[in-house]
């Protein structure tokens, strides 16, 4: 059997010492690093979450814009061609006035010389007419 003598008591003490000694020295010690590292990593998760939200905010921000952007531009094009179309019709519109104008014109012009050019053909046909006439008599 088993006999319990006095050393077993100094066992007991001297583990328990060695207990006290190695929670002072190596347990509080490394359970403070390991306190501070699980801090380090929730701070460093905490924010990288923050970082993805405002990341997420931004991005939202800058598709926003650009839609905005987009959306003006696309305005802006219609409204220029718009005006384009506009001043293109209002050309059109004044170049058919002005050939109305200057048909109108050479019209008139031509109804004025048509007298004229019957006086001519006449007087042109009354000469060609005896010219014929004195050939076909000489003949």
């Amino acid at each position: 059997m088993i006999s319990i003598d006095g050393s077993i008591f100094t066992v007991i003490i001297l583990v328990w010492i060695l207990f006290v000694f190695l929670d002072k020295l190596f347990f509080k010690p490394m359970g403070k690093v390991i306190e501070e590292r699980r801090t380090s990593v929730e701070d460093n998760i905490n924010a990288k979450e923050k970082a993805e939200i405002e990341i997420e905010k931004k991005l939202a921000y800058i598709e926003d814009e650009i839609k905005r952007v987009t959306a003006e531009a696309k305005e802006e094009r219609e409204k220029i061609r718009n005006e384009a179309l506009f001043k293109h019709r209002k050309i059109v519109e004044k170049a058919k006035k002005d050939a109305e104008l200057k048909l109108k014109e050479v019209k008139e012009e031509l109804e004025r010389e048509i007298p004229k050019i019957k006086k001519e053909l006449e007087k042109d046909l009354k000469s060609i007419t005896k010219d014929i006439v004195e050939r076909i008599l000489e003949q």
